[in-house]
């Protein structure tokens, strides 16, 4: 089966969705950027971080990241450092 890239992308954002709420309960939400953002995915996790958490959650994100066609950017810092494009973000305290 052949996908858009549309259909990729909203196939990866409820897939990382659907592994965060397993860990973290329904207070999860993933969303796409748009225009030069287009391909990243914003994820939102409604409480405070314990100790742990944002390992944990940027864990499971990456590990599913590149499987499900997530993209990289290449950071100019003179290494060429390659950053996978997605943002989590916890509540503050």
């Amino acid at each position: 089966m052949t996908y858009s890239h549309s259909q990729e992308r909203l196939t990866r954002h409820a897939t990382l969705k659907k592994a965060l709420i397993k860990e973290f309960g329904k207070i999860v939400t993933v969303h796409g950027d748009r225009g030069t953002a287009y391909g990243w995915a914003n994820i939102k996790i409604n409480k405070v971080a314990e100790e742990g958490d944002a390992e944990r959650a940027r864990e499971i994100v990456e590990g599913l990241w590149k499987e499900l066609g997530g993209g990289y950017y290449t950071v100019d810092d003179g290494y060429n450092s390659q950053s996978a494009e997605f943002i989590i973000q916890f509540n503050f305290a």
